[in-house]
């Protein structure tokens, strides 16, 4: 399924950008996340860029929103629906989901938003989870925003590493630009990763019981 959503992109550029966001958006949303593919998914698109089939900033704008507005939904739904989550489908026959997400997220506590964007079985229930025991929107929404650029990152990197590996004697230009995307990732990744910890710190959010968490 995967091969042929990236080859209907290739044949539609001008509406790539909404594939982009709908596959970003659904790896990132509860239950669907499980069946999609994100990392491949990821990689694919960047391989895209790095051919130039896809614009790179575009293509970036519209992954970040997709993976922010997926787990946004998660969130929402577990603020809404709380603990009765428990006893409705698919979670009534699949109780261990929740199981784990709550096991992942006491174990990390705020920081689980964050570190779980990166951790593929837990990735779309952590959201939920969040929303489900009361997390804060002061706390879900600045890492869901940071996980969610550092994610959509990935597709630079892809895209530099096929550039470099495509022109063996680049032009000073194309060097430049190369370096420059480089750059960009590697500061876009020095910014989110450190700073959700540092937060998360400074807000007492370290462990569920500080208060990020509350049962009702």
């Amino acid at each position: 399924m995967l091969q042929e959503i990236i080859q209907w992109i290739q044949l539609h550029p001008s509406t790539a950008g909404i594939a982009v966001f709908a596959l970003s958006m659904a790896e990132s949303l509860v239950v669907v996340g499980l069946l999609v593919p994100g990392t491949a998914m990821m990689f694919a698109v960047g391989a895209l860029v790095g051919t130039g089939v896809l614009g790179l900033w575009s293509t970036l704008a519209w992954a970040a929103a997709g993976a922010i507005m997926g787990d946004s939904l998660g969130y929402w739904l577990g603020v809404r629906y709380q603990e009765s989550l428990h006893g409705r489908w698919p979670f009534n026959r699949h109780p261990h989901w929740l199981e784990q997400g709550e096991a992942f997220f006491h174990r990390h506590g705020g920081k689980s938003i964050f570190i779980g964007r990166f951790v593929g079985p837990m990735r779309p229930m952590i959201p939920l989870v969040a929303g489900m025991l009361g997390m804060r929107p002061a706390v879900f929404y600045p890492a869901n925003i940071l996980s969610g650029l550092a994610w959509a990152n990935g597709i630079n990197l892809k895209n530099t590493a096929i550039r470099l590996r495509k022109n063996k004697k680049p032009t000073e230009n194309q060097h430049s630009k190369k370096h420059l995307n480089l750059r960009f990732s590697l500061c876009i990744l020095a910014i989110c990763f450190p700073v959700p910890l540092i937060f998360f710190h400074m807000i007492g959010q370290d462990e569920p019981s500080d208060g990020a968490l509350r049962r009702h």
